[in-house]
């Protein structure tokens, strides 16, 4: 159940995880990517009400999803593999 009267956070300091959060039917990155407005991105049509936790959870999965797509491809070259660095002697 969305907590439509509800504080953003608890009186423990953590987020409320029923906190209303405004969702999109179809993701701003896919949206913008399509070549759609700012109004198009944000209309009644394209938002959708959900919990804070749920609209955390679909946007990290839409991020990650567009990551691994973005680096797929990554570490070859010609076809041939390439052995990659651990990420911390990257930074």
């Amino acid at each position: 159940m969305i907590d439509y009267d509800g504080t953003y956070l608890l009186p423990t300091g953590r987020v409320n995880p029923h906190y209303l959060a405004i969702g999109h039917h179809v993701s701003i990155a896919v949206a913008m990517s399509h070549g759609w407005t700012d109004d198009m991105i944000n209309s009644i049509a394209n938002t959708q009400p959900e919990h804070k936790r749920c609209s955390d959870v679909s946007g990290a999965r839409s991020g990650n999803a567009r990551q691994r797509a973005t680096n797929k491809g990554v570490g070859t070259v010609k076809g041939a593999s390439v052995v990659q660095a651990a990420a911390s002697t990257r930074w």
